[in-house]
């Protein structure tokens, strides 16, 4: 005589391999988005480093020395040598920066590199995750340093 259907030892066995194939697929998916996150604040963090970088590279040499002596107003007010949470400046300018910068924090420095012609800034940026934010969970590192180099052009150069 013929059987229609599974049996209780045959169904166990599809549940067991049903089991472990969505376990996998699970930690699959918690792997990628893990990954994908700290991609995201990786990148982030990076353009929260080249940002002033970049502001002072395009303003030039000569404004980027000067401002070793005098100090501008904000926005452009980097506190050199000083950790600045970005949530102050994303309190300040919502507009220029996405939500989760504001659970970084960044230091700025300036270095004079060479000072006969032409003459070169080392620009050293630190970023941070703070240590409460939620970031902690996601990145694998625990700072991302940018440098430039801002070196005087020739037409730049004045005599002195």
């Amino acid at each position: 005589m013929r059987r229609r259907g599974f049996s209780l030892v045959e169904i166990l066995i599809a549940a067991f391999i049903m089991a472990s194939l969505l376990v996998g697929l699970f930690k699959l998916t918690s792997s990628a988005q893990r990954t994908s996150m700290n991609a995201y604040f990786n990148f982030l963090g990076s353009q929260v480093a080249r940002e002033p970088i970049e502001i002072l590279r395009g303003f030039g040499y000569h404004w980027a020395a000067g401002y070793l002596k005098h100090i501008p107003a904000e926005p452009y007010n980097f506190h050199l040598g000083e950790w600045v949470n970005m949530s102050t400046l994303f309190d300040l300018h919502p507009e220029m920066f996405p939500r989760p910068v504001k659970y970084f924090r960044r230091k700025v420095e300036i270095d004079i590199i060479k000072e006969d012609f032409p003459r070169a800034l080392m620009v050293t940026v630190t970023v941070q995750p703070l240590d409460s934010s939620p970031l902690k969970i996601w990145l694998t590192r625990d700072e991302i340093v940018q440098k430039g180099m801002i070196v005087e052009a020739p037409y730049e150069f004045n005599g002195n």
